[in-house]
């Protein structure tokens, strides 16, 4: 069983934040199917206070950081849970990133970044654990 919650944000954060969401999976399902995301064309920070997502790669798998801020994409990407999934994500409005982090948000495209490591990217990604 899943349970999806969609908020809108309260007035004073119209401007940067578009809305927020809410999924906690109640069910541990060790032989599914990774779920395909296609492109949204938004930027979002995602917090797990459950299991998380793990990332399917050409190369192998990767887990998502507790907190994560996930930059646009244009190609799809395969997820698969790890357990008992429990997150809140935060959805910005274009220019909300931009405004609130003054990140250069060309080089978000297609990466993630543990918020942890999002003060490195003023000095570029080098070996910093961003993908």
């Amino acid at each position: 069983m899943s349970k999806y919650q969609y908020r809108p944000p309260c007035r004073e954060l119209s401007g940067y934040v578009q809305y927020y969401w809410m999924l906690d999976l109640e069910d541990v399902c060790p032989s599914c199917e990774p779920h395909r995301l296609t492109p949204q064309g938004f930027m979002e920070i995602v917090f797990y206070y459950r299991d998380s997502y793990k990332l399917i790669l050409s190369d192998g798998e990767e887990s998502h950081p507790r907190a994560t801020l996930y930059g646009q994409r244009t190609e799809f990407i395969d997820i698969l849970p790890t357990g008992r999934v429990g997150l809140m994500s935060v959805v910005f409005t274009p220019v909300g990133v931009r405004d609130i982090l003054h990140l250069p948000l060309n080089e978000l495209i297609n990466r993630y970044v543990s918020l942890e490591g999002l003060c490195i990217l003023r000095h570029g990604w080098h070996n910093y654990g961003c993908r």
